[in-house]
């Protein structure tokens, strides 16, 4: 993956940076994270969280995905975020700092695009327009598309519970049956506000198909944007395209009257396009590799008793010179030598304690017969060594030095 330009917070906590172009950049960067692979906490059901899946698989980037069922989400990511999060936001966890919202993740990429291919335009008409339309879809187009999301599926409790636990970790599933009184609570809206959603909803669907109705491709200046993505995203909980990213209840369990409004919807000209974006710009399937499996929890617990060990190596090997200069493991043929004078020894007798046993097989499988799995008294040894010699000369160590310091910079 790329490795993202760090903006230098002016805080030890979670920072706004409120004068960049577009929209705030909001992340954490002092965290502890230790994993090979950034991780995408996202709530399940979730237009944002489609919108970031979407950008990421643009991107193709491998990442570690951990779904939660919504308010329990909120809660979960304040944790992390050590602050309250007022709007339930995607948070995207690099090896080196912490993003959350999707404008920022976009905007996090985009400035490593060519100008045709950012999200976010750099010209600044365009870029207003593409800013406001975005908006319109994850303010009032999202809350609207939630709460009557909600109003209809909390109807039925067995077709919301199966929802709210589809992509979630057995721990989740559990909370979130656990919570669903909460849940129901804090999301069902009333027969009010679900009516003035279902206008809204309507208003903006409106609103798109106008644009449209001039024959245009996509929204602004007839190139693909962040409008188009958001739009499409946080409308696919009222669309149900096939290829969306999240959990989504199938058109023929909905209840009949959300069935109704989600047909209305999808008849528009703003219906279908998004079912268009969503069948030609929506990456699916992607052959970018596998999430190596985390280990096990006896791997975990040897590991975190090595590293206790490796802390204290000084008393350690104190110890052991002191009481079991050879130490003998039984059943594996494996010693430990601690004094200095037979480790000595035992790297000048090369011909009696050998290497071909331990890293001849380690070295084929990592390049191929490689001299570092040889024997010195192997022929092809001195042949290998030499070449490695003539590949490298003194002065290279202040060159790499150099390159280092400047691509890291």
């Amino acid at each position: 993956m790329t490795n993202q330009q760090l903006i230098e917070p002016t805080a030890t906590k979670s920072t706004v940076i409120e004068e960049h172009p577009l929209f705030p950049i909001q992340y954490k960067k002092v965290f502890s994270y230790a994993k090979r692979f950034p991780t995408l906490l996202y709530t399940n059901i979730d237009g944002k969280s489609e919108l970031v899946r979407w950008v990421l698989d643009m991107n193709e980037i491998l990442r570690i995905e951990k779904a939660y069922p919504p308010v329990i989400s909120t809660v979960q990511k304040s944790k992390l975020l050590e602050k309250p999060l007022l709007n339930d936001e995607p948070v995207f966890i690099q090896t080196d700092r912490l993003l959350y919202s999707p404008e920022t993740i976009i905007q996090d990429f985009d400035q490593y695009l060519s100008a045709e291919n950012q999200l976010f335009p750099s010209e600044k008409t365009a870029q207003k327009a593409v800013c406001d339309l975005y908006a319109l879809s994850v303010t009032k187009l999202n809350t609207a598309v939630q709460h009557y999301q909600f109003s209809e599926l909390f109807k039925s409790k067995k077709i919301a519970l199966r929802l709210l636990k589809k992509h979630l970790s057995l721990k989740n599933q559990w909370l979130c049956g656990a919570n669903y009184s909460r849940i129901k609570k804090q999301l069902n809206p009333n027969k009010k506000q679900t009516s003035a959603c279902l206008a809204e909803i309507e208003n903006v669907f409106a609103h798109i198909s106008n644009l449209l109705s001039d024959g245009r491709h996509y929204l602004i200046n007839n190139r693909f944007s962040a409008a188009d993505i958001a739009f499409a995203a946080i409308s696919a909980p009222i669309i149900l395209p096939e290829e969306f990213g999240g959990a989504q209840t199938k058109f023929n369990e909905i209840p009949e009257s959300y069935r109704t409004q989600v047909t209305k919807l999808r008849a528009s000209p703003a219906g279908q396009f998004v079912l268009r974006l969503y069948q030609e710009k929506r990456p699916i399937n992607l052959n970018i590799g596998k999430i190596p499996v985390e280990p096990s929890f006896l791997k975990k617990r040897f590991t975190a008793v090595f590293r206790r060990l490796n802390a204290n190596q000084g008393n350690l090997f104190y110890f052991l010179q002191k009481n079991f200069p050879v130490l003998k493991i039984p059943f594996i043929k494996f010693a430990l030598v601690t004094k200095h004078k037979m480790v000595v020894d035992v790297l000048e007798r090369d011909e009696d304690f050998t290497v071909k046993e331990i890293n001849a097989k380690k070295m084929a499988h990592q390049k191929g017969s490689f001299f570092l799995g040889m024997d010195r008294t192997n022929p092809q040894f001195n042949r290998e060594r030499d070449f490695v010699r003539k590949a490298t000369h003194k002065d290279d160590l202040k060159k790499i030095r150099n390159f280092v310091r400047n691509r890291a910079n």
